[in-house]
């Protein structure tokens, strides 16, 4: 499993909050996500605060292809355990 999925997994099983976004962002369409991709990169456009910078960088990440499916499919797999 890609390093940065494990640990969005990890962050995911703590945070409800942050397995809603992803829960949300894998049920987009493609159309939708690039939309969001738009707002995602308006809004941290003059922001570079470390947490900022952290939260960017997730985005990018979980919107890349089927990244946040992947993420909700080991999520699922450790609840089910």
């Amino acid at each position: 499993m890609e390093e940065n999925i494990k640990e969005i997994v990890n962050a995911c099983l703590e945070d409800e909050n942050l397995l809603k976004i992803v829960k949300e962002i894998a049920s987009m369409n493609q159309e939708e996500k690039d939309l969001f991709q738009k707002k995602v990169n308006k809004y941290f456009f003059s922001r570079n605060s470390p947490e900022d910078t952290m939260a960017y960088k997730f985005y990018q990440f979980i919107l890349l292809e089927s990244n946040a499916q992947k993420v909700l499919d080991e999520v699922m797999k450790v609840e089910r355990k």
